[in-house]
């Protein structure tokens, strides 16, 4: 699990390397400002896409993800996909709908 090294300023670590992200939403906006929010926390944005396919090919590091972060609307399926291709990678998902 990725621990908090508070020797310089905060920054997410996880095995000497500041823990990667991929991002996931269809929403180019959101996208966009959680990227600029977790790379002014100290996070390395690895890949983002509106879907895995696209996060994928996107990718340009060796680095697996430590965390995914998903769209609900990406479906359940896709955090199965994600396991298989990185199983110690974390996912969480996030959900905007006027009916929850």
């Amino acid at each position: 699990m990725p621990e908090v090294n508070t020797s310089n300023g905060g920054a997410i670590t996880s095995g000497g390397h500041r823990a990667g992200v991929w991002i996931i939403d269809h929403h180019p906006l959101l996208r966009s400002g959680l990227k600029n929010r977790l790379e002014e926390s100290n996070f390395r944005v690895l890949s983002e896409g509106s879907t895995l396919l696209e996060a994928i090919n996107q990718e340009k590091s060796e680095q697996a993800p430590d965390l995914v972060i998903l769209d609900l609307d990406a479906g359940i399926a896709t955090i199965g996909e994600i396991k298989r291709l990185h199983p110690q990678s974390y996912v969480i998902v996030m959900a905007c709908h006027a009916e929850i």
